[in-house]
């Protein structure tokens, strides 16, 4: 869907859609291919179509009718259930072995660090296109106002982010210490 919105924006070739893909939705980082893959199966579906750019050889891809519509009543949709919940590091956790926690924990706290940088660099994002806006005279127009509440969840989730690997980063630690504990308990009544 958000191939098509882009297109419904503005019609453009693959190429382009691709790159605004990615700097309109960095968070999700979307794949190079991904308006590639997703635009051909939208024109199968007749949401899009092609068209000639000024009688050249080059084209671009235009929403149809019909894809305008499928849009807005996704756009307008709750969805059904809750998001998945999918990470890579729930399942390194999941199925590792005791000898495998100082690892993770070193895992986590790398990946806290990486939300901690990540939600510094969005919060500097927003900064500047706030002032880039107060300069254009832009700020409140809506497309100023939509982008900024996108930018302010996008540090959101950051921060968020990392505070979660904090905690599950204490987690893991305690897990360690009473893992340690429970390997000295048979040394102490061995000596005694």
């Amino acid at each position: 869907m958000a191939v098509l919105g882009l297109v419904i924006e503005e019609p453009r070739d693959a190429s382009s859609v691709a790159q605004r893909l990615s700097e309109r939705f960095r968070p999700a980082r979307f794949a190079p291919s991904t308006a590639h893959m997703t635009l051909p199966r939208l024109e199968a579906q007749g949401f899009v179509r092609r068209a000639p750019v000024n009688g050249s050889s080059h084209q671009r891809y235009e929403a149809t009718e019909e894809g305008v519509e499928r849009f807005r009543s996704w756009l307008r949709t709750s969805p059904t259930g809750p998001p998945a919940l999918r990470e890579a590091l729930h399942a390194r956790i999941e199925l590792s072995q005791p000898g495998d926690l100082e690892q993770l924990i070193e895992i986590t706290d790398r990946e806290r660090r990486t939300c901690e940088r990540e939600y510094a660099a969005a919060r500097g994002r927003v900064e500047e296109a706030r002032q880039v806006a107060r300069l254009n005279g832009s700020d409140g127009d809506w497309s100023a106002l939509v982008r900024d509440v996108v930018m302010v969840d996008e540090a959101m989730i950051w921060a968020y982010r990392a505070a979660r690997l904090e905690r599950l980063h204490g987690r893991l630690e305690t897990l360690s210490n009473r893992l340690s504990e429970c390997a000295a308990e048979p040394e102490a009544q061995l000596a005694s």
